[in-house]
């Protein structure tokens, strides 16, 4: 059969520890008087960072100092030097796949 649940954002918690059990829900919201289709309530938190894999092999090119004395703004510089090297990797990626497709072309 069917079952409408209805619940506030602050309940969407238990929502999730149901669907661990295997209960399958389809959002919708009510507009206008209508049951009109939405996207999932979880949806943002199963969406995946695309530079999760560059940044693990880019934390270790980064020059870190295990010094005693910690000065001001060192997250930051980390940080956007982390975001340089990526911003790099990216660039030379592209270029790599530029330079393939022109080639495959060409020949």
């Amino acid at each position: 059969g069917i079952a409408i649940t209805l619940y506030s954002p602050d309940e969407e918690a238990n929502i999730g520890l149901i669907e661990e059990r295997g209960y399958v829900f389809k959002d919708v919201d009510i507009k206008n008087g209508e049951l009109q289709a939405i996207k999932a309530h979880n949806k943002r938190q199963s969406r995946k960072n695309k530079d999760d894999h560059l940044t693990n092999q880019i934390k270790n090119k980064v020059k870190r100092n295990n010094k005693k004395t910690v000065k001001p703004g060192y997250k930051k510089k980390v940080k956007r030097e982390l975001e340089e090297l990526k911003r790099k990797e990216r660039k030379q990626y592209s270029k790599r796949q530029n330079r393939q497709a022109r080639k495959n072309k060409k020949g």
